[in-house]
């Protein structure tokens, strides 16, 4: 497949706080930031022969779109003693025909999905044993298409896809998967549904070969149904995991024009979410590259500026549900029971971004948004910013990846986790990083 050209741009200094503005480019490399060591090879062969990502697609025929998990046969284990088991899905009834299975899209409260006056079409499907959706209006014609991916286990729709619809003539697709493993414990908090990152046998998983799932459907999309334009992917929190674990790890740097990566992705390093690594250095959150030890290493005119580390985060019950689920379903990541001498997970490392092989130079350009909700000189921590869900560990996911092309680090503050969508700040940047405006 040949990457899709990225349109010359001419554009504004944006008042967004970055790493640095967005140049001027005419296509040529520029500024670029030295890739961090790989500790463990882990790579996957995905593309290595030339084979489509999308290979392993099934598509399933829907025969009532407002209940579109009918789609499938779902079948799951017993529970173990801590409540774990896993999930397989299948069509019930597959089209040899992609177009075949096309339906009318709902909401999952059961409205029509529209792109203006144009209604959406669902597409069910099967990969790896998960099962999942698709909701689009023909985006074929359009200059542009992008592919929303939600947070958590990606079980929901994008909010509010039409703040960018109603803004350009770009096409959107977005994607849900099955709600698969749902944790009922919740940690105290609810019962999240983990999607993607769900186990479909009894064997222990690692996250870079779940995220098979994610680039098998990124690049199904571009193949099939994005058009000639140019070509990006949104995702906010596990979904920002989602997105930029499909470029890194299974190669899809050649059909991506654009990635928008907002309140993750969190992974960097498991063993120190869980508590089994500690590090003495972090980065400062007002531009994600200044190395800091302490809060007073940050000091700036803006009183708001923190000291992150790669730690722990405040709302810890919700990642060890996933880790714990997607490693076999034990409860080797609990950051309540470590003490000196616990010693990191061999296995974390091993779906971890900062402990594995990868691509570690996009040729695309890429925004991070950060909303964190600091409003004064306390730290404010436990109050849904993106300091309590792995801010730290974003910003070495920043530094790690060199760009050809732009990067930037666009934060704002008394706001919080992924709350940039809703505020506008996050269609402003997709705007102007895919040359809509």
């Amino acid at each position: 497949m040949q990457k899709r050209k990225v349109k010359t741009l001419t554009l504004m200094p944006t008042k967004r706080i970055q790493a640095f503005s967005r140049p001027r480019f005419k296509g040529k490399p520029i500024q670029r930031f030295g890739a961090a060591s790989v500790a463990i090879a882990f790579a996957f062969a995905v593309n290595s022969a030339g084979a489509s990502a999308s290979d392993g697609l099934q598509f399933c025929a829907l025969s009532n779109p407002k209940e579109p998990d009918s789609a499938f046969e779902r079948i799951q284990s017993e529970p173990t003693n801590t409540g774990d088991y896993w999930v397989r899905y299948s069509c019930k009834t597959t089209c040899e025909d992609w177009q075949e299975c096309l339906a009318p899209s709902f909401t999952q409260s059961g409205r029509p999905l529209m792109q203006g006056d144009q209604p959406k079409q669902a597409l069910a499907f099967v990969v790896d044993g998960m099962g999942g959706h698709l909701s689009f209006a023909d985006p074929r014609a359009r200059d542009a298409t992008i592919l929303f991916h939600s947070g958590m286990g990606g079980t929901s729709f994008w909010p509010n896809a039409r703040a960018l619809e109603d803004r350009t003539d770009i096409g959107t697709v977005m994607i849900r998967w099955e709600r698969g493993f749902v944790d009922r414990g919740g940690g105290g908090m609810f019962s999240p549904a983990w999607g993607w990152y769900t186990r479909t046998s009894s064997e222990p998983a690692r996250v870079p070969e779940l995220s098979k799932r994610v680039a098998a459907v990124i690049s199904w999309v571009h193949d099939n149904i994005a058009g000639t334009g140019t070509f990006g992917t949104a995702g906010c929190s596990m979904g920002a995991q989602a997105t930029f674990g499909a470029v890194y790890w299974h190669k899809l740097d050649s059909i991506i024009d654009y990635q928008f990566f907002m309140g993750g992705p969190p992974l960097w390093d498991i063993n120190s979410l869980c508590g089994r690594r500690e590090h003495e250095t972090g980065y400062c959150d007002a531009d994600g590259t200044t190395k800091c030890a302490s809060d007073a290493d940050c000091r700036t005119a803006d009183p708001y500026v923190r000291c992150l580390f790669r730690e722990p985060i405040t709302y810890s019950p919700l990642l060890e549900s996933v880790v714990n689920h997607i490693h076999g379903g034990g409860e080797q990541c609990r950051p309540d029971n470590v003490d000196d001498a616990t010693q990191p997970y061999r296995p974390f490392d091993e779906s971890s971004i900062g402990y594995t092989d990868g691509d570690r130079e996009f040729d695309h350009p890429f925004d991070f948004q950060l909303d964190f909700h600091r409003s004064d000189t306390s730290s404010a921590i436990g109050r849904d910013g993106d300091e309590d869900w792995a801010g730290g560990q974003f910003m070495h996911v920043f530094n790690a990846i060199e760009s050809t092309r732009w990067k930037r680090w666009n934060t704002r503050y008394n706001s919080a986790h992924c709350a940039s969508w809703h505020n506008g700040n996050a269609v402003e940047a997709i705007i102007e990083g895919m040359g809509l405006d």
